[in-house]
């Protein structure tokens, strides 16, 4: 098990090196089980060719995606994330949910209907 009671910083790109502080709500402060997953995504990205990096970082965001695409809420996405609020979130991944125009044009069709004679039928 392992306990996550403090977070990286922003002043860490600042000064060059991990600066930790504490963990941003107190929901944060937990425990979760470790296991050798990072060996296990590290193979399993160079055979998949996926390009370096942290790795955790992209998969969480890849997962968010995953929830996003699913029809989860903002709300919903946030509460799996752990961010502080909806805001957190959408400035995140509001370019990932659909667009409301074709929504709303669904939700209107078939209000009016255009008869043959040219005449507006409600």
């Amino acid at each position: 098990m392992l306990r996550i009671d403090r977070q990286l910083t922003r002043e860490t790109v600042a000064a060059g090196r991990p600066v930790l502080g504490p963990v941003r709500t107190p929901s944060s402060d937990r425990r979760v089980a470790i296991r050798t997953a990072w060996e296990v995504w590290r193979a399993a990205a160079a055979i998949a060719g996926a390009p370096g990096g942290d790795g955790w970082h992209e998969l969480r965001h890849f997962h968010a995606s995953l929830l996003v695409a699913g029809g989860a809420s903002p709300v919903a996405v946030t509460h799996r994330l752990e961010h502080r609020d909806a805001n957190e979130t959408l400035r995140t991944y509001a370019h990932l949910w659909p667009d409301d125009d074709e929504r709303m044009r669904d939700a209107s069709d078939g209000i009016i209907r255009i008869r043959d004679d040219g005449a507006d039928e409600r």
